[in-house]
């Protein structure tokens, strides 16, 4: 990660049991930067949680979230 990104999520590896961040922001210049690497299989995309996470991301990268929604 660098100064400008921010973990949102972490998980942790069943199979070495590391810990991942799966889920960050960024800032570039002036552009925001919202990331995820969950979302591969049908199950994830299908969760409603999943569609929550990704509406947010993309609401707040364009700078659309309201403040007492980023909590």
């Amino acid at each position: 990660m660098t100064d400008n990104s921010h973990p949102l999520l972490k998980a942790i590896s069943p199979r070495d049991g590391r810990e991942h961040i799966v889920c960050w922001t960024h800032t570039y210049g002036k552009g925001r930067v919202f990331a995820t690497t969950l979302g591969h299989d049908l199950h994830t995309i299908q969760s409603l949680d999943y569609v929550r996470l990704l509406s947010r991301g993309v609401l707040w990268a364009c700078g659309r979230l309201d403040e007492d929604e980023q909590k």
